[in-house]
């Protein structure tokens, strides 16, 4: 049956509209998720004219160089084509890898649907492509330079050339899912696991032959992946090995998370109840056995995780596109059904409406960025203090040389004109500097409205993400610089 005219152009303007969506937080929003995220990645690369590939393979410790290096490829080229200031080169980082990874899952989340018969195949691809591009968190955590993010795009492209692989039985589609799951571990190493994955589903189909087939390219994949590293650290799978080592250090039991964090996190993400029902007509056989190696790809990569003894929710960006293209025979049947289902999908169009505007327009770690604004647009201050509690400085956004000095408690050296003082607001630290005569305070920035909720549901757990106070000394305000927006 041929694809109407009408649906093609819907399907077009829903994953247009997506793609616009990921371009615009990519540009507006550098927020930064995680210390990993800065310290292993943006730090490494930013700015462009400071560091080369030699230097960013030296710093490797157990994380691979290959993900900094990816986006030091994008970020040089933008300083080729005249790009200097490391905020700018990071924004354009994030719009390549964004857009990058929004087109990849979506050919992902289409290979995947066209397993079924129309008029189902282009309803649920259009569906797809409305979830990637509008569910609350993917705009936001798809572009981020994360190894987390990165690795996302390759293991949906993986799961979707398994799953034509089972609709076809060629060969060619499971050699490929092999490659596109190497390059995806090569970001993150976890997802290799999903590698049992393809070994499950060849012995599913009977196909032994290809059992040998997949350790064949699987031991190449391992073979070429340590080269690599070879290649740039001088050792074979060094950091691989390093990272084994490291989360072998037996931790203290108060240390471990418990074992339904992931399963639970990802039952919040479906936002109920909104898809929370019994589903009486839905097909689930022939909704779900096409995406039978989704599943088999969910399955033990979430497994693992749960079984390790450090969690932490980012662990989880990789399933992401996984997880989207397993809600959407569910929310293509509440659509089909939408006169019953009415008040499911208001509620599911409102609550994700309301998250999502917060998500892309609440950059993560916003005071800080906005400390390194302030420090950018005044070229005379070349330390900034960090006292107390710990506080990220991405002073890489900074276009002029600066220093970033922690202590715990104010001293000398934090006492001179040509530096400022950075605290924690909500801190007892915060509030006994902004009493010192020593000091007056000069500026103050906010987090955004997701974080001041959080830091207004538990202020002592999270203090670390409210505002950022800066002060000076009192001697040195009558030469304090202006202020104004340093980025070219």
């Amino acid at each position: 049956m041929e694809d109407p005219p009408a649906s093609r152009r819907t399907f077009w303007i829903i994953a247009g509209a997506g793609a616009l969506l990921y371009l615009l937080t990519a540009i507006t929003n550098p927020g930064i998720i995680a210390a990993d995220d800065y310290g292993d990645v943006i730090s490494r690369v930013l700015p462009a004219q400071a560091h080369s590939v030699q230097e960013i393979s030296e710093k490797a410790k157990f994380r691979s160089p290959f993900t900094p290096l990816t986006h030091f490829a994008i970020v040089k080229t933008a300083h080729a084509l005249g790009v200097d200031h490391p905020l700018t080169q990071f924004r354009i980082d994030l719009v390549v890898a964004g857009l990058f990874s929004f087109f990849l899952t979506l050919w992902a989340g289409c290979t995947v649907f066209g397993a079924y018969a129309e008029p189902d195949r282009r309803r649920h691809q259009t569906v797809f492509a409305g979830l990637l591009g509008f569910y609350f968190l993917a705009p936001l955590l798809l572009t981020r330079p994360m190894v987390e993010a990165m690795s996302a795009p390759f293991l949906a492209a993986s799961a979707a050339l398994a799953c034509r692989y089972q609709m076809t039985l060629k060969t060619r589609w499971l050699v490929l899912s092999i490659l596109s799951l190497a390059i995806g571990a090569m970001h993150r190493p976890h997802i290799g696991v999903c590698a049992l994955a393809l070994v499950a589903l060849v012995i599913w189909l009977r196909r032994w032959k290809d059992l040998a087939v997949l350790a064949g390219v699987g031991a190449a994949c391992v073979i070429a992946s340590g080269m690599l590293d070879y290649w740039l650290i001088g050792e074979w799978h060094g950091t691989l090995r390093r990272y084994v080592a490291y989360n072998l250090i037996p931790t203290a039991p108060g240390d471990r998370s418990s074992y339904f964090v992931f399963p639970l996190l990802f039952v919040g993400l479906s936002l109920p109840p909104a898809f929370f029902l019994r589903y009486r007509t839905l097909d689930w056989k022939a909704r779900y056995d096409p995406l039978r190696p989704v599943v088999l790809f969910f399955v033990p990569f979430l497994v693992m995780h749960t079984l390790v003894r450090h969690k932490e929710e980012r662990f989880m960006i990789p399933l992401l596109p996984l997880f989207l293209m397993l809600l959407t025979p569910l929310l293509a049947f509440l659509i089909a059904h939408r006169d019953r289902y009415r008040w499911r999908l208001a509620f599911l169009g409102v609550v994700n409406g309301v998250l999502l505007a917060l998500a892309v327009t609440s950059a993560p770690q916003r005071a800080t960025l906005e400390l390194a604004r302030y420090v950018d647009a005044n070229p005379a201050i070349t330390t900034i203090s960090r006292v107390g509690d710990f506080i990220l400085v991405p002073t890489v956004f900074v276009s002029h040389p600066v220093t970033a000095r922690e202590s715990k408690e104010l001293d000398d050296a934090a006492l001179g004109c040509n530096g400022v003082v950075a605290v924690l607001a909500l801190t007892k630290t915060g509030e006994a500097l902004a009493a010192d005569p020593r000091l007056t305070r000069v500026a103050e920035f906010d987090p955004g409205p997701l974080e001041r909720l959080l830091v207004a549901i538990n202020p002592r757990h999270n203090a670390r993400r409210g505002p950022v106070m800066v002060l000076r000394p009192v001697d040195c305000v009558n030469r304090e610089p202006g202020t104004g927006n340093g980025e070219q």
